[in-house]
C-alpha cells in the first residue's frame, strides 16, 4: 500500500521519523535533509528514500524553498517492482 503528499516547504522542520518508507522528490528549488550526523543536499530532479524509523528532519536556508513530491510505502508492498512503479509515478506528478 502506498500513498502520497506534495508539500511546498519554506521553513525548517523538526526530528520525526515515519513507520513506513518514504520516497522524496524535489521538483523544484532546493533544502537539506538531516539524518542524526548526515546532511544531504537536495535541489530539482533529486530523489532521496528514507527508510522505515529513520530520524530526520528539513532544513532550509534563508532563501530556501522546495516543492516535495513524498511517497510512503508500508514494508508490505515494497519490492523492487513497486519501488521502480513508484519512481515513475513521483517523476510524472
Amino acid at each position: 500500500m502506498y500513498w502520497s503528499m506534495t508539500l511546498n516547504l519554506k521553513e525548517s522542520l523538526g526530528w520525526h521519523s515515519h513507520e513506513v518508507y518514504e520516497l522524496l522528490y524535489c521538483r523544484k528549488g532546493r533544502g537539506h535533509i538531516v539524518f542524526d550526523n548526515q546532511d544531504i543536499p537536495f535541489q530539482n530532479g533529486r530523489f532521496i528514500l528514507i527508510l522505515p524509523e529513520n530520524r530526520h528532519r528539513f532544513l532550509f536556508g534563508q532563501d530556501e524553498s522546495a516543492d516535495l513530491k513524498i511517497l510512503c510505502l508500508d514494508g508490505c508492498g515494497f519490492c523492487h517492482s513497486s519501488f521502480l512503479r513508484i519512481i515513475k509515478l513521483a517523476q510524472k506528478y
